[in-house]
C-alpha cells in the first residue's frame, strides 16, 4: 500500500431550555414535558414532537438567530448589511428549515462558497445546536434563502462533474483521500499570507494541528484496511520560497497547483474571482476535486471545531450532507468505533462522542461527487479547555484515528460497528473428571486480535484457580475450565471475564461454574 502527499510523493441540558422557552411563550408545561422525555442518547425526531414544542422551539430559534446575525455575524464584501431570517420551520421528515432573505446570497447567482458556508456554520454552532442538544441534536438543519434551496439558487458547476473510476481487479485496493483541515491563503483583503484559522485557542491553530492526525490516520488505513492514502496537504519540510514557511503548512491548493500545473479546474475554482477571501475558497473547492481526479472512494476531512461564544461546547462531530446515505453510514461507523477507541484510554472514558451524524450543507468539502463518500471529522473544540488539551495527547490522538480508521474499514468492508462486548457465557455445570471443558463465548462487536481473555474467581466454595489465554482469533472464543477428578460434594466458582482486544478495549462478563459428581 501506499500513500500519496498530492499525488507527487510517495512512501510504500437542551430539554430544560425548550421547556423554559415553551413556558415564556405561553405554552403549559404539561404540554410540552411529555413531547421531550426521551433518552439523551437516542436520535429524536422533530417531526414527532407535538406542534406546541415545535412552534416554541422554531419562535425561539428564529428570535435568536436574528439577534445574531444582527450583533455577532460580520459580512462579506458583496453582502448586503440587512439578512433577515424570514422563518424557521420543521419539515415533514424533521428537517429544521432556515429560511433566510436573498440579502445572504451574492448579488448575481452563483456557486455559495466556502466563506458563505462559514457563516452557517456559525449559526448552526453559536445559535441552533445550543437549543437542538440533547434531546434533537441530530436533526438535519438545512438552510434555503428565500424558499430557495442552495441547489435552486447555485447554478450548475461543471467542475463537479464525477471522474470514472478505473479499476483493474475487484480486489484492488480502495483509494482514501485524507485532507488535513485549512492551511496557510494568500488573504487579498489585507494582502497577507495567513492561516484560515489563525486564532491560537488553548495552544492550537488548527491549521497547524490536522496535519499530525492526518499523520497518524494514514498509518493506520495503510497498514491495518490496507487501502491507498492521497493527501491534499503536503507533509514537505521544504521552505516555500514565497511565504518563507514550510510546505507543510500551506493551503491545499498550493501544493495541488506544484502537482497539477495548468489544472485550474482542481485548484483554481471559484465562483466570486473578485472576493478577498477567494483564495480561501479555491483550497476548500480543490479538496473534493482532487479526490475526484485521484479516482478516491472516500474523502475524510479531519478538522477541530470552534466556539466564539460557549467555551462550554465540546465533543467529537462528524459531519455528512444531507440525505446522502451512504455518506450517513459511513460517518455512523466512524463515530461508533472512535467511541470505542477513545472511551478505552482511561482519561477519557467519558469524552463525548456524537451518537450519530449531523447533515449539513455548510460543509464545501462533502459537496458535490456523490460516487465519492465524504465526512468531516470534527475530533473536539479547541476552544473548550479538556477538549484541546485531549486534541494534543498523543494517547488521544491515536485512539481517534484508531476509530475513524476502524470505522472507515467496517463501512467498506459492509460491517455495522459495534462496540466490543462479551454478550454471553453460560452458567454451566461439568462432572468431575470429565477433562477440559470448552463453552463458548458470545461477543458484539470487531474486536482486534489478539484478544487477551482472563477469568478471576470471585467466590469458589472449595478450590479453585483463575486462567488467562490468548485468542488469536474468533474460533478460540471459549471458556475453558475444568472440574478435576475426586472430587465428592458439589462445587460452585463464580467468575469474572476480562477481554482485553490488542487496541485495549476491554469487556467483562460474571458468570458461573458448578463441578460435580
Amino acid at each position: 500500500m501506499f500513500i500519496r502527499y498530492g499525488s507527487c510523493e510517495r512512501k510504500g441540558s437542551c430539554g430544560r431550555k425548550i421547556l423554559a422557552l415553551a413556558i415564556f411563550l405561553g405554552v403549559s408545561a404539561a404540554s410540552v414535558a411529555p413531547a421531550i422525555a426521551q433518552e439523551n442518547t437516542s436520535r429524536v425526531s422533530l417531526a414527532s414532537v407535538d406542534s406546541q414544542t415545535q412552534s416554541a422551539l422554531t419562535h425561539a430559534l428564529k428570535l435568536d438567530l436574528q439577534k445574531y446575525i444582527d450583533n455577532h455575524m460580520g459580512r462579506i464584501w458583496d453582502q448586503e448589511k440587512q439578512i433577515l431570517v424570514n422563518r424557521v420551520s420543521v419539515s415533514s421528515k424533521g428537517e429544521l428549515i432556515v429560511d433566510l432573505s436573498k440579502g445572504f446570497l451574492p448579488p448575481k447567482p452563483a456557486r455559495i462558497e466556502e466563506n458563505r458556508r462559514d457563516q452557517m456554520k456559525e449559526l448552526y454552532v453559536e445559535v441552533i445546536d445550543p437549543v437542538l442538544s440533547v434531546d434533537f441534536r441530530n436533526a438535519p438543519v438545512i438552510f434555503t434563502f428565500d424558499g430557495r434551496s442552495m441547489e435552486e439558487v447555485q447554478p450548475e458547476d461543471p467542475t463537479l462533474n464525477p471522474k470514472k473510476k478505473i479499476r483493474a481487479s475487484i480486489v484492488e485496493p480502495k483509494k482514501v483521500v485524507i485532507s488535513a483541515s485549512h492551511g496557510l491563503f494568500y488573504n487579498h483583503g489585507n494582502k497577507r499570507w495567513e492561516y484560515q484559522r489563525p486564532d491560537k485557542w488553548n495552544g492550537i491553530i488548527e491549521d497547524l494541528l490536522t496535519p499530525s492526525h492526518v499523520v497518524e490516520l494514514a498509518a493506520l488505513v495503510t497498514t491495518r484496511s490496507e487501502d491507498d492514502v492521497y493527501e491534499p496537504r503536503t507533509r514537505s519540510t521544504t521552505i516555500n520560497s514565497t511565504t518563507k514557511r514550510p510546505w507543510w503548512e500551506m493551503a491545499a491548493r498550493y501544493n495541488l497547483e506544484r502537482v497539477y500545473p495548468g489544472r485550474t479546474d482542481i485548484w483554481g475554482v471559484t465562483a466570486s474571482p473578485n472576493d478577498p477571501m477567494r483564495e480561501y475558497n479555491k483550497d476548500i473547492n480543490s479538496r473534493p476535486r482532487y479526490a475526484n481526479e485521484v479516482g478516491a472512494d472516500a474523502l475524510i476531512s479531519l478538522h477541530t471545531n470552534g466556539s466564539k461564544t460557549n467555551p462550554n461546547a465540546r465533543g467529537t462531530w462528524v459531519l455528512v450532507k444531507t440525505d446522502r446515505p451512504t455518506d450517513y453510514a459511513l460517518g455512523q461507523s466512524i463515530l461508533c468505533a472512535m467511541k470505542e477507541q477513545i472511551h478505552a484510554v482511561p482519561a477519557y472514558a467519558d469524552y463525548h462522542v456524537d451518537e450519530a451524524p449531523r447533515e449539513s450543507e455548510a460543509y464545501g468539502e462533502n459537496s458535490g461527487f456523490p460516487d465519492i463518500k465524504k465526512v468531516v471529522v470534527e475530533t473536539g473544540f479547541h476552544t473548550n479547555v479538556d477538549d484541546a488539551a485531549a486534541l494534543q495527547d498523543p494517547a488521544f490522538i491515536t485512539a481517534a484515528m484508531k476509530g475513524v480508521e476502524k470505522g472507515y474499514r467496517l463501512d467498506r468492508d459492509g460491517v455495522t460497528c459495534a462496540p466490543f462486548k462479551i454478550t454471553s457465557i453460560p452458567n454451566v455445570t461439568f462432572t468431575y473428571g470429565s477433562g477440559l471443558q470448552k463453552t463458548p463465548i458470545v461477543i458484539q462487536g470487531s474486536p482486534r486480535y489478539p484478544i487477551v481473555y482472563k477469568s478471576e474467581i470471585t467466590s469458589c466454595s472449595g478450590s479453585c484457580s483463575g486462567a488467562t489465554k490468548t485468542i488469536a482469533d474468533a474460533s478460540g472464543l471459549t471458556m475453558d475450565f475444568t472440574c478435576r477428578p475426586g472430587g465428592s460434594t458439589t462445587l460452585s466458582a463464580k467468575l469474572k471475564a476480562t477481554m482485553t482486544d490488542a487496541d485495549q478495549v476491554v469487556s467483562t462478563y460474571e458468570h458461573s461454574v458448578t463441578c460435580e459428581k
